[in-house]
């Protein structure tokens, strides 16, 4: 933990659940460096009651094979209303403080939580509605592609050739595959 006058930042590093439980005194901070890239083995709901961050930043690479940061933490950061600031989709982002203020190079990534009903784009009248995974798929109309969000791929795309689902299955029944970037 780094403390400059009024302001508090919280370092994590990879830590996981466990050692976040461990973690009792003295940590309340306006800055938190979301754990372990955002996976889901951090951020738990009760550390965030803890530390009550105004600020969150997930320092991760754009694409990863592992698929962070997770819905789940991201989603995690926008119910608390936590501004988060992500590496892979923002780059360098510098947090500068006076002791009492803190300003921010960027401003906050956007997250949009998937929606509560499946996308029908892929599925036809005969099959039984999908169940929600709460992650919200981009497919390529064209490439016949499933992508994340984050992935590079997504934003080099024509936005007539994007469509979304949460029915991965559904895309893959539908013929869509993998991307090899992202790997959803």
């Amino acid at each position: 933990k780094l403390t400059y006058g009024d302001n508090k930042f919280l370092f994590t590093g990879d830590a996981e659940k466990s050692e976040e439980d461990g973690i009792w005194t003295n940590i309340k901070c306006d800055v938190l460096k979301v754990g372990h890239h955002g996976s889901d083995s951090s951020t738990s709901e009760n550390f965030l009651k803890k530390v009550e961050p105004t600020y969150a930043v997930i320092s991760c690479g754009l694409g990863n094979s592992y698929g962070h940061p997770t819905d789940k933490v991201l989603r995690r950061l926008y119910e608390r209303n936590i501004n988060t600031y992500r590496t892979d989709l923002q780059g360098t982002i510098v947090f500068t403080s006076d002791g009492s203020e803190i300003s921010v190079s960027v401003s906050p990534s956007e997250y949009t939580p998937p929606s509560q009903t499946t996308t029908a784009a892929v599925t036809t009248p005969q099959e039984a509605p999908a169940q929600s995974t709460g992650t919200t798929y981009i497919l390529n109309t064209n490439t016949k592609k499933i992508h994340y969000s984050y992935c590079s791929s997504v934003k080099t795309m024509k936005e007539s050739n994007k469509s979304y689902t949460e029915d991965y299955d559904g895309a893959i029944a539908a013929g869509y595959v993998p991307c090899k970037r992202c790997n959803p």
